[in-house]
């Protein structure tokens, strides 16, 4: 469920939409089929915690994603992560009927892939949501 809530907003918000295209065609979840067109993001789940309460669990979890924008340039890269982190940090709200409390940043890093010749940006993220 969360995924799909983190997908429907990154698919909905304008400024990533610009650079990588309209839904599906530039977010992808865990892998990018091959031969897709330049820039795209690839996002997948890599934990994800229940919280618990003295004696109950509570319907809050505490999701990690990490987040990875490619381009042919470090630059076009950039520009996507950019834009990622302004679709994601410190979002609030019901997506896909998840409520999202909040969401923050946690790591960036550039690199870059010999084999492909692609440059990316990669981001993690924490996702505090109800369940």
């Amino acid at each position: 469920m969360i995924d799909e809530a983190i997908f429907s907003r990154l698919s909905n918000y304008a400024g990533l939409t610009a650079l990588v295209g309209t839904s599906p065609a530039g977010i992808f979840p865990v892998i990018a089929p091959q031969d897709v067109a330049r820039p795209f993001v690839v996002f997948q789940k890599i934990s994800n915690e229940r919280i618990s309460a003295m004696g109950s669990d509570t319907d809050i979890a505490r999701a990690r994603f990490q987040f990875t924008s490619y381009a042919e340039t470090h630059e076009g890269a950039r520009d996507v992560g950019k834009q990622v982190r302004l679709a994601l940090q410190r979002y609030s709200g019901v997506v896909a009927t998840v409520t999202i409390d909040d969401i923050f940043i946690e790591n960036e890093l550039d690199d870059y892939d010999p084999e492909t010749l692609l440059h990316s940006k990669v981001q993690d993220f924490e996702v505090i949501h109800r369940e």
